[in-house]
C-alpha cells in the first residue's frame, strides 16, 4: 500500500474513534421568553476518571452547543450580568454517541432598587451606605442577610442591582466621619425605609424578578445615641487583640441587625459609636485560622450615657467534652469519621469542631461562653440526632449553653436508629415536560420536637428521590425549583402555596412513598 493510501485510510478511521456525543440548547429570559445572547456557559464533569471542562458563549439567538462528548454525567453552569438561573437541568447524562438537544434554560432578570437618602430637611446625604437585607429562614428561624450595598452620590442617589426576588428591608448608615461621638448627641445614626429608625419599624418590600423599585427613599432623623468602649485582650498572648473586629448586635431588634464592624487600636482599645438605647451583645471576633473564629462577648444595656470599661478577652478556651450514645446497636458501622460541631445559635461563626474517637468520646476546645447548636456528621446509615443530655438531663433542644464560670457537665449526644424513610418521584406541572433537577424539602409541622428538623435531598435525572435517617415526626414535603429553596423556609410562603405540599406522618421505622408536583418559584405571581 502506498504512503498516500495509508494516510487516507488513517484519516478516514480517525473520526470513528472520536466521541460523538453532544449537548445543545438555548438560554431565554424567564420574564419575556426572549433569547439571551452572551451567556457565559460552562460544561464540566468527571469523565473516565478525569475532570473535563469546556466553556462557550451563547449566540445571538440564545443557543449554545458542546460536541465530541464522551458518555457520562455533565454539569452546566452559566453567568450573565444582571441575570440569575431560574432552574438547572443538572445532571445531564449522555450515553455513547447520544445527542441531547432542545435544552431550554430560563434565566431570571435580577431586580433593581433605587432611591435617595436625605436628612429631615430634604438635603441629600452623600456617601451614605445603603444596604438591601433579604429575609432568610434557617431551621425555622427568621434572619436577614445583607445581599447588596451601594453608596449615595452627590445627589444622595443610590442604585442597587443584581438582587434576587424575595422580601427585603432597606437601610442606610451615614458616612463614618459623621457617626456620632456619643454622650447624648443628637445625630443621624441609622435609617430604614421609609422613615424608621429601628429595623422592626421598616417597610417590608416584596421584590419580584425583573422588577425595578424606584423612589425607595430613606430619611435620616436625629436621635440620641451613645458609645460603648473598652479593651480587647488576646488570651493567648496576654496582650491586645489587634486582629479582632467588634460588632454590636441589638438583642431587642426584630431581625438581629448587626451594626457596622469596628477595628481595634494598636493598644487594644475599641469604641463602638452610634448605638441608640437598648440591649446589645458586644462581640469580639478573632480569626485564628481559616474557617475558625474565637469569639468573646458581653451583654450590655445602653440607656442614657456612654458605657466605658466594657472589656473582652478573645480566645478564652472553654472545653466541651462528652460522648456519643447509641440508643440501639447501629445496623451498620459508620463509613467514615464522625465529626461533632458546635455552632453559635445565630449561625456564624463556628464555635468549634472535633472528631469523635473510636470509643465515641469527643472534646471540643477553644469554646467561648455562648449558646451553641449541636450538630453531628458522619453518623451510621439511618442514624439521627435524637437527644442531647447534660448531667443526665435531657435538653429541650439540640443546644447547649457554655457558662462563663465553671465547667459544663459531661455532654451525651444520643443517636437513634428508628428513623423513617421517604421516597418518591416528582411530576412536572405541565404535560410533555420532564423534571430533571429539583430539591425535596421536608419541613416539620407545628408542635413538633426541636429535634425534628428540616431535611433536603436532590432528585436524580429522572425526578426520583429518597430521604433516609429522618427523625420520626409529622412533616410537609415539597418539590422545589433549586434556586427558590431559600424562599420556602418562610412559613408564610408555605401557607400561600400549601396546595403543592403533602403531609406525611413518619412514625418510627416507617417507609413511605409519595408523588409530588414541582412547585413554582415562591416569587412568581400565582
Amino acid at each position: 500500500m502506498s504512503v498516500v493510501m495509508l494516510l487516507a485510510a488513517l484519516l478516514l478511521q480517525a473520526p470513528a474513534d472520536e466521541p460523538r456525543g453532544s449537548i445543545s440548547g438555548r438560554f431565554v429570559s424567564a420574564q419575556t421568553g426572549e433569547p439571551l445572547r452572551g451567556v457565559s456557559v460552562q460544561m464540566s464533569g468527571l469523565i473516565d476518571g478525569q475532570f473535563w471542562r469546556q466553556a462557550t458563549l451563547s449566540a445571538g439567538d440564545g443557543t449554545f452547543s458542546f460536541g465530541r462528548l464522551r458518555p457520562g454525567a455533565y454539569s452546566l453552569d452559566a453567568e450573565k450580568t444582571g441575570y440569575r438561573p431560574a432552574a438547572w437541568p443538572n445532571p445531564i447524562t449522555l450515553e455513547k454517541d447520544q445527542s441531547r438537544t432542545g435544552i431550554e434554560i430560563k434565566m431570571n432578570r435580577a431586580a433593581v432598587i433605587t432611591g435617595r437618602v436625605t436628612d429631615v430637611e430634604g438635603r441629600p446625604v452623600m456617601r451614605a451606605e445603603v444596604s438591601a437585607y433579604r429575609f432568610r429562614w434557617l431551621n425555622g428561624r427568621r434572619t436577614v442577610a445583607r445581599l447588596e450595598s451601594a453608596a449615595t452620590d452627590d445627589r444622595g442617589v443610590y442604585r442597587m442591582y443584581g438582587l434576587p426576588a424575595g422580601r427585603y428591608v432597606v437601610g442606610a448608615m451615614p458616612p463614618s466621619e459623621e457617626m456620632p461621638a456619643g454622650e447624648d448627641e443628637l445625630r443621624a445614626v441609622a435609617a430604614y425605609y421609609p422613615f424608621a429608625v429601628h429595623p422592626a419599624e421598616a417597610a417590608v418590600l416584596e421584590v419580584r424578578w425583573g422588577q425595578e423599585l424606584p423612589e425607595i427613599d430613606v430619611v435620616f432623623r436625629p436621635q440620641a445615641s451613645y458609645a460603648v468602649s473598652g479593651v480587647v485582650a488576646d488570651a493567648e498572648t496576654g496582650g491586645p487583640c489587634r486582629s479582632c473586629v467588634l460588632r454590636a448586635i441589638p438583642l431587642d431588634a426584630a431581625y438581629g441587625f448587626a451594626q457596622r464592624q469596628f477595628g481595634v487600636a494598636p493598644d487594644g482599645r475599641y469604641r463602638l459609636r452610634g448605638l441608640p438605647p437598648g440591649a446589645y451583645k458586644i462581640v469580639a471576633e478573632k480569626m485564628e485560622r481559616p474557617g475558625r473564629h474565637l469569639v468573646s462577648s458581653r451583654t450590655v444595656q445602653v440607656t442614657n450615657r456612654d458605657l466605658r470599661d466594657v472589656h473582652l478577652v478573645a480566645g478564652v478556651g472553654h472545653t466541651v467534652s462528652g460522648r456519643i450514645v447509641w440508643e440501639s446497636r447501629p445496623p451498620e458501622e459508620p463509613k467514615g469519621e464522625m465529626v461533632i460541631s458546635l455552632a453559635m445559635a445565630e449561625g456564624t461563626p463556628l464555635g468549634g469542631t472535633a472528631r469523635v474517637g473510636p470509643d465515641l468520646a469527643f472534646e471540643v476546645g477553644g469554646i467561648a461562653a455562648e449558646t451553641y447548636s449541636v450538630r453531628l456528621r458522619g453518623m451510621p446509615p439511618g442514624g439521627y440526632l435524637k437527644a442531647v443530655r447534660v448531667g443526665g438531663q435531657d435538653l429541650p433542644a439540640p443546644e447547649i449553653e457554655v457558662p462563663e464560670e465553671g465547667a459544663l457537665s459531661p455532654v451525651e449526644v444520643v443517636v437513634g436508629f428508628d428513623s423513617a424513610t421517604l421516597s418518591g418521584v416528582v411530576k412536572p406541572p405541565e404535560q410533555g415536560h420532564r423534571v430533571t433537577a429539583a430539591m425535596i424539602a421536608l419541613f416539620p409541622q407545628e408542635n413538633q420536637s426541636a429535634f425534628v428538623v428540616e431535611r433536603r435531598a436532590s432528585t436524580d435525572a429522572n425526578g426520583a428521590f429518597s430521604l433516609t435517617g429522618i427523625p420520626p415526626g409529622a412533616y410537609t414535603v415539597f418539590a422545589l425549583p433549586i434556586p427558590a429553596v431559600e424562599d420556602w423556609g418562610d412559613p408564610e410562603v408555605r401557607r400561600r402555596l400549601q396546595s403543592y405540599g403533602k403531609s406525611v406522618d413518619l412514625g418510627a421505622g416507617k417507609k413511605q412513598t409519595v408523588e409530588l408536583v414541582l412547585a413554582p418559584a415562591a416569587s412568581e405571581p400565582q
